[in-house]
């Protein structure tokens, strides 16, 4: 079967990487042992999967209230990604809403907020959220420079796929590839105009996309999608082929190449 939108946690990293480590690494002299350790459970959590002790060690270092705000907003932040991934979305959300109000400019912090919505399943509030996030007309000029702007635009284009809103979530993808023309964006992007049914617009995307370094499966698939819209049978084969050489027996590129064969 054709690829589901997944999680941009896997994809795209949202709402993932620690918001303001830079800041905490050059502030380091100011950390607590407690902050310290929240710090370091939270840098590797993902690989680990310990989310349960980041939630425990960042809680530990919230209650000693920082007067740094930009910190106390961090461990705010980190305490928040880690209840979302226990699916605590209730109290994920409070810390990312404790979180703005000691940054209410924090454009990623509203982002991981925003995001949580859509773990929820709550694709309208999710959707609602990220518009307040991008309620100003010239936000999409400063795509190129301001990377949380970039990941707002897309990820509401990921909400809007879920949706089913293509045009809207077309807009958004065309916004987010004038910040940076990398495998999500890309993707994301020749998604809409496949589901749009602009397969040849899909298709130029794709093999951008497949020529960065190291481009994932869902590439493959979806450009031997793209290329079965075309009618073009032969193209759309010998890329799903490629792809399977490169990632032996995925069950999304046998399932597209089993539905491209069909006659």
């Amino acid at each position: 079967m054709r690829l589901t939108l997944r999680s941009l946690l896997c994809l795209l990293g949202a709402g993932v990487l620690p918001l303001y480590i830079a800041v905490a690494q050059a502030q380091e002299p100011e950390l607590s042992p407690a902050a310290r350790i929240c710090l370091e459970r939270a840098d590797a959590m993902h690989s680990s999967g310990d989310y349960g002790g980041t939630v425990a060690a960042c809680s530990e270092a919230i209650a000693e209230g920082s007067s740094n705000q930009d910190l106390q907003a961090e461990l705010l932040v980190l305490r928040g990604v880690a209840l979302r991934e226990l699916r605590a979305f209730d109290a994920a959300l409070a810390d990312f809403n404790a979180a703005l109000r000691l940054r209410p400019d924090a454009t990623q912090i509203a982002n991981m907020r925003a995001w949580t919505f859509r773990a929820m399943g709550d694709y309208a509030s999710a959707e609602a959220a990220y518009s307040e996030i991008l309620m100003s007309d010239d936000l999409k000029d400063r795509v190129p420079e301001d990377r949380a702007l970039w990941q707002a635009f897309l990820s509401r284009c990921v909400v809007r796929l879920d949706l089913g809103n293509f045009s809207a979530a077309a807009g958004d993808c065309e916004a987010a590839l004038q910040g940076a023309r990398n495998g999500d964006s890309l993707y994301f992007a020749a998604r809409t105009y496949t589901e749009l049914g602009r397969c040849a617009e899909a298709v130029s995307l794709l093999e951008e996309a497949l020529r960065l370094a190291d481009p994932w499966a869902r590439i493959y698939e979806e450009l031997g999608y793209a290329y079965g819209c075309l009618g073009r049978k032969p193209e759309a084969l010998s890329i799903l082929d490629r792809g399977l050489a490169r990632f032996p027996g995925d069950p999304d590129l046998l399932a597209m190449r089993h539905r491209v064969e069909q006659p």
